[in-house]
């Protein structure tokens, strides 16, 4: 469920928040995590200019072993009528779950250059043009 808190058109902010089920496969470990979670993310995109958008997305996913919490921060720059510059940076901490190298917390920074087909605009949802991280390993992007 979501509210926009703020409709626009040079600023934009909503709030969602929901239930959910979370099942996490552990890579060194025979046992599984699974179990409902509690979500809630507040997204924010601002129109600096008509070439630059500047986008924040902060969410969270609250369950009885493990709070995930993902911060991404988006920058995009219109080139042409057809292609923008799109920088990101994401943040993701787990409370519980420590990975390889013994951290709760992985970043991921990524440079992508967007064609955009005329007449065609993607569903924004935090801005629409960020990596997408939530169903990609850590390490990996997957562009939205």
């Amino acid at each position: 469920m979501g509210y926009k808190l703020l409709p626009g058109p040079v600023h934009t902010l909503d709030v969602e928040f929901g239930l959910g089920a979370t099942r996490t496969s552990f890579v060194d470990s025979s046992a599984d995590q699974s179990g409902a979670v509690g979500i809630a993310a507040l997204n924010y995109v601002g129109r600096i200019n008509d070439n630059v958008t500047l986008s924040q997305r902060l969410s969270a996913e609250a369950g009885s072993d493990n709070t995930l919490l993902v911060s991404t921060t988006g920058l995009k720059v219109k080139m042409t009528d057809a292609f923008s510059l799109g920088l990101s940076h994401l943040i993701k901490r787990n409370s519980d779950i420590v990975g390889a190298n013994g951290d709760k917390t992985d970043s991921l920074t990524t440079v992508n250059v967007i064609y955009g087909f005329r007449g065609h605009r993607p569903p924004c949802r935090g801005g629409g043009w960020l990596v997408a991280p939530t169903a990609a390993p850590t390490g990996a992007a997957v562009v939205a």
